[in-house]
């Protein structure tokens, strides 16, 4: 093993490496070795990048699906009110004094619970009248009331009836209910 001279007394005359202006111009130069604080070039192929845009983009339109589905069952769902029993007091004259109502009205928030403002409606002709009462509780639970209606005091016949639910804000309202009808 040949043995080296200090740095300072080294002679590259005889060392056995090629010098630059050795080599000919027709022999392809070698590269360099990479050490470890060299960067490293990124990685050729995208096999794996392209596997996971379409994992993304299948489990991102499941998880719409299904998760949509799930919301908008939970939504129409919470909010239905069914009738369990109607009642209207006539007038003298054949019209509808009073309506008494007993309903069941499904939670409508996380925990099944109810909280807003609904408005009862009842139509008899071409009249109506309009009853907006606030409702806090356990989803599920009976609510029963007697509505005074002097709109429908001189309209003869069964009455309809109907609840809606007003949306955040006031601005409108939607239907919570089908419509059922009072004889």
């Amino acid at each position: 093993m040949p043995t080296r001279r200090p740095d300072d007394d080294y002679d590259d005359r005889n060392d056995d490496r090629p010098r630059r202006d050795d080599r000919d111009d027709d022999r392809p130069r070698r590269r360099r070795e990479r050490d470890d604080f060299d960067p490293q070039p990124p990685k050729k192929g995208g096999a794996g990048r392209i596997l996971l845009i379409l994992l993304m983009v299948a489990g991102g339109s499941v998880l719409l699906c299904c998760g949509g589905c799930g919301a908008l069952l939970w939504y129409m769902s919470g909010r239905q009110v069914t009738m369990l029993d109607a009642t209207r007091g006539k007038t003298p004259a054949g019209g509808t004094g009073s309506v008494t109502v007993n309903v069941r009205i499904g939670g409508d928030t996380p925990g099944n619970m109810v909280r807003g403002d609904y408005n009862f409606v009842f139509k008899a002709g071409s009249r109506q009248s309009v009853h907006s009462v606030s409702l806090t509780g356990k989803g599920g639970g009976e609510f029963r009331s007697v509505f005074i209606t002097p709109e429908l005091a001189n309209e003869t016949g069964p009455v309809e009836f109907w609840v809606e639910r007003q949306d955040r804000g006031g601005t409108g309202s939607s239907r919570a209910s089908p419509t059922y009808t009072i004889p």
